[in-house]
């Protein structure tokens, strides 16, 4: 059983307070963390019950589908997983997929610092939402070089755009194949300059770009943007481009967890999303009662014109707390509104303290004190932290809930309503005293995105928080139909994705004796109708060693000779020696391939949704033109481990 969590501070608290229990049942207990030697991770996953975050468990299971020696793999079979905060893990996380990269061995520092630089130049304009149907934004755009999509967070050049791309390139045709490398450093650069913000999804720290986890505020240690956003961002921020990395293997959230034959979870806030969980995971929502009767005062939130007016209020509220003695929460969606904040706290001589990526190591101490008496903590996404705020640590418990428990004010809607839910509910637990309110304004970036602004104005306080409410609906609606367009696309992929790895387990267990001849058979078969140079030299050579000609009549006649000469290589160099290069040789051949292959459907992705606009669909073009780079690519795998087996060559 995998007990499964969204951080490690998580995973060991419950390891060490839980495992005690199991232990005392005769149940053996362990825990997966970061930096773990490959024995200690064996060991482990031996246990009956084994510990850590779903990252851990996910970058296993690609680490050990990318193995080269059995003696690396870790993971055991899958069979059940329960996962605490399950929308955390399952909903919310499943918008990225679990990637590994490696690195490249060229750098391409020079491209980076080009495309920046070009991008800088041009003019884009920011659009709610692209509709190619309407005909009046699409004139309004073409007056731009790119258009920035706030919505779906995509960038795209005009066919201004692309003329000058193509100028500056010495190129004729921006969108040929054989310019995909510049379509690529063009299209990083862009999104580096208008969608990946400083302090929001990123920070800069000892000279490095270390990515915000949306959801939690915590940095993402070791992970790295891919498809070359990393180093476009690195070129953005004048960072020296230390490594260029590439897609190694990939799956998404949901995937992976649907290999589980038993899966099942708990959080406090799933019951608004019981449909997707229904759907996606066959999982049915059941509420359970709380241990005690909620005493937490939820007040009606409030409603500014803009951002200033909003703070303003914010802080009135927060001196009135003052004055009680009463602890405050706030909660926040970014690094950027933290630093806001906290600025403004500090104009008005209020004491506090502020957890973000920035100073997450100071987390445990912060959360520890922002119960007592007249504390005031700022937190980004405090949602997604899984720490009961204890009151009265250092102060009296007893005057805390006099003047009225933690109070949580929250500074802006989440683009997921659950994710509010989670914030309030760091107040008043287990039946204590609390309260929350939320501070909005028009100007918030959801009501930017997704509401209707010019007509919020002219409504009443109250015609206006409806229109909130209905632009968070509409950032949930459209975070779910992007879950579900991830997961289309990601199960076409997956399908050639178990296809791979089911053969890369039979080679680490030496089961590919038995189907060397049918290699053998397609690599002649190949051979005889093919006649590119590199195969006419091969033909030759072996028609001279051999003393045969290649044609159809004499097909068995040379794959039984080639087989022999298999056969007589592994008697000269010795069967242990032999299958030990010969599982390394196909190894290699199979993902080198794959890697390219997970770059092409990569690319076919792309290249599928800008022909959505002539009217095609783009996922039954991505399957289509996805089935036929995969025959491509077992075609390949089948010859080229023939002819680097016995040749030392690759001909395709």
């Amino acid at each position: 059983m995998h007990i499964i969590t969204s951080n490690e501070y998580l995973a060991r608290r419950d390891y060490k307070e839980v495992g005690k229990i199991l232990e005392y049942m005769g149940v053996s207990v362990g825990l997966i963390y970061q930096n773990m030697d490959i024995e200690e991770r064996k060991r482990e996953y031996l246990k009956d019950v084994t510990y850590g975050t779903n990252m851990e468990f996910g970058f296993d299971y690609l680490r050990d589908n990318t193995a080269t020696n059995k003696g690396t793999v870790v993971q055991r079979e899958f069979y059940y997983a329960i996962v605490d905060e399950a929308d955390s893990i399952l909903l919310d996380e499943a918008q990225t997929p679990m990637i590994i990269s490696q690195k490249k061995e060229k750098i391409d520092e020079i491209e980076y610092i080009k495309a920046r630089d070009f991008v800088q130049e041009l003019k884009g304009i920011r659009i709610i939402k692209e509709e190619p149907k309407n005909k009046k934004q699409l004139l309004e755009n073409e007056k731009y070089d790119y258009v920035v999509d706030k919505t779906y967070k995509t960038v795209t050049l005009t066919q201004k755009g692309v003329d000058k791309a193509e100028k500056e390139y010495g190129i004729e045709n921006y969108f040929t194949s054989k310019n995909l490398n510049i379509m690529n450093y063009i299209n990083q650069a862009l999104l580096a300059k208008e969608i990946f913000k400083k302090d929001i999804d990123y920070i800069i720290k000892d000279e490095k770009i270390l990515i915000v986890d949306t959801y939690t505020g915590r940095v993402m240690k070791g992970k790295r943007y891919t498809k070359g956003l990393h180093e476009a961002i690195e070129a953005k921020e004048n960072i020296k481009i230390k490594n260029s990395s590439e897609l190694k293997a990939s799956i998404t959230i949901q995937n992976y967890f649907k290999m589980y034959k038993k899966l099942s979870g708990m959080t406090g806030t799933a019951k608004t999303s019981e449909k997707e969980f229904k759907e996606v995971y066959g999982l049915n929502v059941v509420e359970v009662p709380t241990n005690k009767k909620s005493q937490r005062i939820d007040k009606k939130d409030k409603i500014y014109g803009t951002i200033d007016e909003k703070y303003k209020g914010m802080l009135e509220e927060i001196k009135q707390s003052q004055e009680k003695g009463q602890p405050v929460l706030i909660g926040t969606t970014s690094i950027e509104n933290t630093v806001k904040i906290s600025n403004l706290l500090e104009k008005e001589h209020i004491k506090h303290n502020v957890l973000n990526a920035k100073n997450d190591e100071e987390e445990a101490e912060i959360v520890e004190n922002a119960g007592n008496l007249n504390e005031v903590t700022i937190a980004t996404n405090m949602a997604g932290r899984g720490t009961n705020i204890i009151l009265g640590t250092k102060t009296n418990k007893n005057e805390v809930l006099k003047s009225g428990g933690l109070k949580v004010i929250g500074t802006e809607k989440h683009e997921a309503k659950r994710i509010d839910e989670q914030l309030r509910g760091r107040s008043a637990r287990q039946g204590e005293k609390g309260e929350s309110i939320f501070y909005l304004s028009l100007e918030d970036e959801i009501m930017q995105i997704y509401g209707n602004t010019k007509k919020a104005k002219r409504e009443s306080r109250n015609r206006q928080l409806l229109e909130y409410e209905k632009a968070q609906k509409r950032a949930e609606n459209r975070n779910y139909t992007f879950r579900k367009y991830l997961l289309k696309y990601d199960e076409i992929l997956n399908y050639q994705r178990n296809i791979i790895y089911e053969n890369r387990k039979k080679i680490l267990d030496n089961e590919f004796e038995n189907v060397i001849e049918n290699l053998i058979n397609e690599f002649v078969k190949y051979l005889i109708n093919e006649n590119q140079d590199i195969v006419v030299n091969l033909k030759s050579q072996i028609e001279s060693i051999e003393n045969i000609k290649f044609s159809l009549e004499n097909q068995k006649e040379i794959s039984k000779k080639i087989y022999d000469r298999y056969k007589g290589k592994k008697k000269t160099i010795g069967k242990e020696e032999f299958e030990k290069q010969e599982k390394t040789r196909i190894l290699e051949v199979i993902d080198k391939n794959w890697i390219e292959h997970l770059e092409n459907m990569e690319y076919i992705k792309d290249t599928v949704q800008i022909r959505a606009y002539g009217g095609y669909k783009p996922l039954e073009e991505y399957a289509k033109q996805g089935k036929n780079q995969f025959d491509e690519l077992i075609e390949k795998i089948k010859i080229n481990s023939i002819s680097q087996l016995l040749f030392n060559i690759n001909i395709l």
